[in-house]
């Protein structure tokens, strides 16, 4: 319960059913999850660069990625749609459910677009 109280009061916008499935989460997830944090990690540079198809990166205002690495990203892959929603943290679609959609399903249509010009149905 400590956790769920913790969580309340770092996000007081998530509803009490999100921060349960949250917390609930945490306890089932194992700590060898993170291994893959540990260094030597790959070089993120390169691999965006290698990169082909579009991609959608979606960072919050508050969240864990910045701007200036958002942008930094996007100069390494023009492919790199970068879209910020504000007032939301790392777990936007948390916070901004409704515009973290309405970003993915307008990206997802745009790919549409670009494979239904090519007509490989």
């Amino acid at each position: 319960m400590e956790l769920v109280e913790d969580l309340q009061k770092r996000h007081p916008n998530r509803s009490l059913e999100t921060i349960k499935l949250i917390a609930r989460a945490r306890f089932q997830t194992s700590i060898a999850a993170f291994d893959v944090l540990t260094p030597p990690n790959p070089d993120y540079r390169q691999l965006m660069s290698a990169i082909i198809v579009p991609s959608l990166l979606i960072i919050g205002d508050k969240g864990v990625v910045s701007s200036v690495v958002a942008e930094e990203l996007q100069r390494l892959n023009p492919r790199l749609l970068i879209e910020r929603i504000p007032e939301a943290g790392h777990g936007l679609h948390y916070d901004q459910p409704e515009r973290f959609a309405a970003i993915v399903g307008s990206f997802m249509h745009s790919i549409r677009t670009v494979i239904d010009s090519f007509n490989l149905s």
